[in-house]
């Protein structure tokens, strides 16, 4: 989660215009931008290594009172908070704020909406997947891969853009969404890839990430629009899912041979405690420290300036957490 503040921190600098879209800095801020984009598919593939599990018992009445409730709870707490917020600085009318509410919650809670359908549909999917094999795992994981990641990033290609193919009217919507990442998740645990794939992974993903900067990014900036460049970034590129991959393996080994002292291991728990809080708070501080169209990140270097911003938000947001977290009644609708 700490890496999603990251990516909004990163993303504010890059939509503020510090940052002339023809200026190295800029390239290398969304450079950056994608080399942490990994964050919500690494959190989606864990989700499905833990829920998916095969000796993981996993019922709709305890994914609904357990997990569904209290994300639901979470959604509509934080959409009134960031809406009322919102509404305080002027940002929002009356009528703005009723809409924003309902129908417009802050950016990204969608996170949240997206876990409530994954966690939905966890138990059907783990029954179906407890009796599958390996071969037709792969085979479901390859449609995935064909019609989420590898036609829509060819389509995004700027040489094809003008063409403006409409992809969704071919309508593959079973093979697709954040369902892949979760079964992804659940496989890769699953199965030994072993330390020599991991590495050659590793370095196939180095390669395309630094190509695909090289060759793709001087067309993005033909756009002339952040915004238009920045969604090019997204979490089923080809380049944020081999990172995904890669990270996931990563870790996997280093755990696998790292023992953590228990004390240790004590204060990492207590810090991942924080991290759900830290992800629903934070941008009440990026929209804080931008209030009014001011741009802190031309103070000083961007990139130290982009590094004191993250830092800031991250501490304050533990700040804000840890003082819901003692306020029972606060923690049970908040958290």
């Amino acid at each position: 989660m700490l890496a999603v503040v990251t990516i909004h921190v990163l993303c504010t600098g890059l939509e503020s215009n510090s940052f002339h879209i023809n200026d190295i800095n800029h390239a290398i801020i969304f450079f950056l931008d994608k080399l942490i984009h990994w964050a919500v598919p690494i959190f989606v593939m864990i989700s499905g290594a833990v829920f998916l599990n095969k000796n993981k018992s996993l019922s709709i009445k305890n994914m609904y009172i357990k997990y569904i409730k209290r994300l639901f709870v979470n959604l509509v707490t934080w959409s009134i908070i960031y809406s009322l917020f919102r509404f305080i600085l002027k940002q929002l009318t009356i009528k703005g704020l009723l809409f924003s509410i309902i129908f417009e919650q802050y950016s990204h809670l969608w996170y949240l909406f997206m876990m409530i359908g994954l966690y939905m549909v966890f138990p059907l999917l783990k029954a179906l997947l407890d009796n599958i094999n390996k071969k037709k795992l792969e085979y479901l994981l390859l449609l995935w891969i064909i019609f989420q990641i590898l036609i829509p990033e060819i389509l995004r290609l700027p040489i094809l853009e003008r063409f403006s193919i409409d992809y969704g009217r071919f309508n593959f919507t079973f093979p697709m969404g954040y369902i892949g990442y979760a079964i992804l998740g659940m496989y890769l645990d699953k199965y030994n890839i072993g330390k020599k794939k991991t590495i050659s992974i590793a370095i196939c993903t180095i390669i395309f990430i630094l190509i695909e900067q090289i060759v793709l990014y001087p067309q993005l900036v033909k756009l002339k629009e952040t915004h238009k460049i920045l969604a090019n970034v997204n979490n089923f590129s080809i380049a944020i899912f081999m990172l995904a991959i890669t990270i996931f393996l990563i870790t996997k080994e280093i755990v696998k041979k790292i023992n953590i002292p228990e004390k240790y291991n004590n204060i990492i728990l207590k810090l991942s405690s924080y991290t759900y809080g830290i992800y629903l708070v934070h941008n009440l501080f990026i929209i804080l420290l931008t209030y009014n169209n001011i741009n802190l990140f031309t103070l000083l270097n961007p990139y130290l300036m982009t590094l004191i911003l993250d830092i800031i938000v991250i501490l304050l947001s533990i700040i804000l957490v840890f003082f819901i977290k003692k306020i029972k009644l606060l923690k049970t609708v908040m958290l």
